[in-house]
């Protein structure tokens, strides 16, 4: 099993409506893609840590340049782990407020 770990910069503020139509489509493409992995948001910054084959997670990230919500993407760190530590989640997610 691959990860991959990144942060990027939201293109403008998100509301938690527009946060919710996101999650549907992300959830719906890492179902699609055998991809779990968990998203934090917060002031226009998103943290997110994806895991699956690498192939689909690679791909996934190169689609991330001509995204429209998000820029400024940063790989943090990517490579091999033994097992999924988000076994159950397509994408958690979490919305931080100061």
């Amino acid at each position: 099993m691959n990860y991959l770990v990144y942060v990027s910069t939201s293109s403008k503020l998100l509301t938690g409506h527009d946060l919710k139509q996101l999650l549907v489509e992300i959830r719906h493409n890492h179902n699609k893609n055998g991809i779990t992995g968990m998203m934090l948001y917060g002031n226009g910054t998103f943290l997110q840590a994806l895991e699956g084959e690498e192939f689909q997670l690679e791909k996934m990230f190169e689609n991330l340049k001509s995204d429209e919500i998000q820029r400024g993407i940063i790989k943090l760190k990517s490579g091999r782990g033994t097992r999924r530590a988000f076994t159950d989640w397509s994408m958690g997610f979490r919305m931080f407020h100061e």
